[in-house]
């Protein structure tokens, strides 16, 4: 029972720690279309089966220590006693209706259908010294009804995700490699679920596309631009060292593409160095230092930007909750920019989590320079987003989301607003199938003059209707 109250307490306590992490491990487990469902490893019971709402019960609060380094970009590394080699499949069907299928657009109106189809799996090879993973997701989605939805959008979206990492710890070390790439036709910021961006996770803090990077080696994709084509890769490593129990060291380098194959946005490439200094001063209280030097260009573009950040941080973490705040400085040049040199901003990170037997709420907020998103050549970003989740009684789980990101043009003018809120109630049919009825709604402000060629550019406002059913099989044990 203790072994079961402790693998619980982590599977719901690691994603209300600091999400903006190199290589961030997603442990939610038969979660409803609300969130990614993807697994790293078995996090409930014993036997590695996942526990469902019918048989979890009031397990308490369970304090399991302080929190981790307190990096903007790091490798989060298992912690958990569990050894062996799991091999977990998973599927989920939506149907989903939409008033507004085109919304960076008004080039096509009207109600439009789509069905959604995905399936992933996840090998993990777990041992004391070494954690091994291999995940990948993918599907499609089938559009139809709406003015001009067909001849704007294809009508059959593919949509695929895969990520590699290894870990290895030995004495005081511990060394991480990963690599994540994605493709998909729309943005994952701004939705909870309902269709093809929610497979991957709701992807409200910038760069976060499932898989298992995020933060600020990933490109940013908070501006929604439509159904448009894109891809995206990052190869990163990290490197930790803890000289003694209270203090640790981190490095990490990372590598990213952002590519529309359309050519309607911008390219670029992403080259992120960073380094991190960790002091536990109290049981639950941490203090940081943390430095980043960023490296951005654009395909067929001569302009160049490079940023760098020196931040303090500070981390506690309570039996029920856990809260990070940082900020400092961020210098930025810019070079083939006539009239336009080097300037000092400022950046700032937050992040709340809050847990009381099942029910859990999250909070997060940065402000920093990012690439664009593919949409302009660099911008000053402020993401804001919240969630809360709470079970309805032993069958029904409710999950609430919602965000606000806005991005600012580095180079010239222009800034594009961006809103959400999701909501998902889940019905437990069997202890690893679902049924869920999911709601979104996307506004997003653009400037009067698009600084990309779109059909048409304006201010949109966009409902979502789903309801889906997901299934995740039990753990294999292949060794």
């Amino acid at each position: 029972m203790n072994r079961r109250i402790q693998n619980l307490a982590w599977s719901l306590l690691l994603p209300l720690l600091p999400v903006c992490g190199l290589a961030q491990v997603n442990t939610q487990s038969s979660a409803p279309l609300g969130a990614s469902s993807r697994t790293v490893w078995p996090a409930a019971n014993d036997d590695g089966t996942q526990q469902s709402q019918i048989d979890q019960g009031n397990q308490g609060n369970v304090d399991a220590g302080p929190i981790g380094p307190l990096s903007s970009m790091r490798s989060v590394l298992p912690t958990q006693n569990v050894e062996g080699s799991f091999f977990l499949p998973s599927f989920r069907a939506t149907h989903r209706t939409t008033t507004n299928p085109c919304l960076a657009s008004s080039a096509c109106g009207g109600w439009a259908e789509d069905e959604t189809v995905s399936g992933s799996f996840d090998l993990n090879i777990v041992k004391r010294q070494q954690a091994f993973r291999l995940g990948y997701e993918g599907g499609s989605t089938f559009y139809y009804g709406g003015q001009n939805v067909g001849n704007y959008y294809q009508r059959d979206n593919q949509f695929h995700s895969a990520d590699i990492s290894e870990t290895l710890s030995f004495r005081k070390w511990m060394l991480g490699v990963v690599d994540d790439f994605s493709y998909s036709p729309t943005s994952a910021f701004g939705y909870s679920g309902s269709n093809i961006a929610g497979v991957f996770g709701l992807g409200a803090f910038p760069g976060q596309l499932g898989g298992s990077i995020g933060g600020a080696a990933v490109p940013s994709q908070s501006v929604l631009t439509g159904l448009t084509s894109r891809y995206s890769n990052t190869s990163a490593g990290d490197v930790d060292f803890q000289p003694t129990v209270s203090t640790q060291l981190n490095g990490s380098v990372s590598y990213s593409e952002l590519r529309f194959p359309s050519g309607q946005y911008y390219d670029s490439d992403q080259l992120s160095v960073n380094g991190g200094f960790t002091r536990l001063i109290h049981r639950y209280i941490q203090l940081g230092l943390d430095y980043q030097y960023a490296d951005y260009n654009f395909r067929n573009n001569p302009i160049r930007m490079e940023t760098q950040s020196g931040m303090g941080l500070w981390g506690i973490r309570l039996r029920q909750f856990t809260l990070r705040l940082g900020g400092g400085g961020q210098w930025y040049t810019t070079q083939n920019v006539p009239g336009l040199g080097s300037s000092l901003r400022y950046t700032a990170v937050g992040d709340l989590g809050y847990l009381r037997g099942l029910t859990q709420i999250s909070v997060i907020y940065h402000h920093g320079l990012s690439g664009g998103s593919g949409v302009l050549l660099g911008s000053s970003n402020d993401t804001l987003s919240g969630s809360v989740r709470h079970p309805l009684g032993r069958m029904w789980d409710m999950t609430i989301n919602s965000g606000y990101s806005r991005n600012s043009a580095v180079l010239g003018n222009g800034s594009f607003n961006s809103t959400f809120v999701g909501a998902s109630v889940r019905r437990a049919i069997r202890q690893n199938m679902g049924l869920s009825f999911t709601y979104d709604m996307r506004r997003q402000a653009v400037p009067q003059v698009c600084p990309v060629t779109l059909p048409n550019c304006s201010t949109q406002i966009g409902h979502d209707f789903g309801v889906g059913f997901d299934w995740s099989g039990r753990p294999i044990r292949i060794r």
